[in-house]
């Protein structure tokens, strides 16, 4: 449907498009949850040339009045769309809206050569969705509610519940890392051995993830990062279900690193593509 409205006394023409995701399937939900991070900050090719995202974020500031990518739900008719809005105080900055519309839905920079940028943007991303409940309750108390009442609902947990979006975010993390094929048995063995260590309760696992432990030096990189997000995770855990739960939180670490990163830029330009 098309909307169109004429204020006299306004300076400003806002143009926005909204897409269905009812479309998408559940297989590429965890790639979903990041799609606007992935259209809207790691860059994008506009006439065949790459405009990285720092050169994006000044052209955007010059040439229009806003520009924004976001998911819109609502709980009660089941409306989950993909919106993409823009501004201009003119026509020219009006028609400059659709050139960047079009940028961020059919070439946003998903080349391997932009990983560093991408996995950027997702460890930013997390970590601001992983600091949200030190806001104020008002911000945010309302969305775990909403999200236990459409819990059945993955496709809109994957869009609108900011827990399950750090869930989402941190797989996202690791399937962008990389390992080297001579690094990985070393890895798989001592994750293993992390997984297992559950089973000798919280205090031996927060004395675990508080001392150094020895980790070699091929791995202790991905081996420090491994740590870092088991402690963060570990905060949200009950009891009752903490050796299942961190077992698959090192199972599903294990999984995602050796998911190669190609697969997730291949699964974000198949959504662009079913979508857009």
């Amino acid at each position: 449907d098309l909307v169109y409205s004429r204020f006299d006394n306004i300076m400003e023409a806002t143009i926005g498009l909204a897409f269905n995701l009812h479309v998408v399937p559940e297989s590429l939900l965890v790639s979903l949850s990041a799609l606007p991070v992935f259209m809207a900050e790691v860059g994008v090719q506009i006439d065949g040339t790459i405009v990285t995202y720092n050169k994006m974020e000044d052209m955007l500031r010059r040439e229009l009045l806003r520009f924004d990518t976001w998911f819109a739900t609502n709980e009660r008719t089941k409306r989950i769309e993909l919106v993409v809005e823009g501004a201009g105080s003119t026509l020219e900055e009006a028609k400059r809206t659709l050139v960047w519309m079009e940028a961020v839905l059919k070439t946003p920079n998903l080349q391997e050569t932009n990983l560093a940028r991408i996995r950027d943007a997702i460890d930013l991303n997390l970590s601001y969705l992983r600091n949200r409940m030190h806001g104020s309750e008002e911000s945010w108390v309302k969305n775990p509610a909403k999200s236990f009442r459409m819990q059945d609902h993955p496709l809109f947990l994957s869009t609108e519940s900011f827990l399950t979006k750090i869930h989402f975010y941190q797989r996202l993390r690791w399937q962008l890392k990389e390992i080297g094929r001579e690094e990985q048995n070393e890895f798989t063995i001592w994750i293993a051995s992390i997984s297992d260590y559950a089973q000798k309760g919280r205090k031996n696992l927060l004395k675990l993830l508080e001392n150094k432990i020895l980790i070699s030096e091929d791995i202790n990189e991905l081996a420090q990062d491994v740590l870092q997000d088991l402690k963060l995770n570990l905060t949200s855990i009950p009891d009752e279900t903490l050796d299942k739960d961190w077992q698959y939180l090192c199972e599903q670490i294990l999984k995602d690193l050796f998911l190669s990163p190609k697969i997730v830029l291949t699964q974000m330009k198949t959504i662009l593509k079913i979508n857009f």
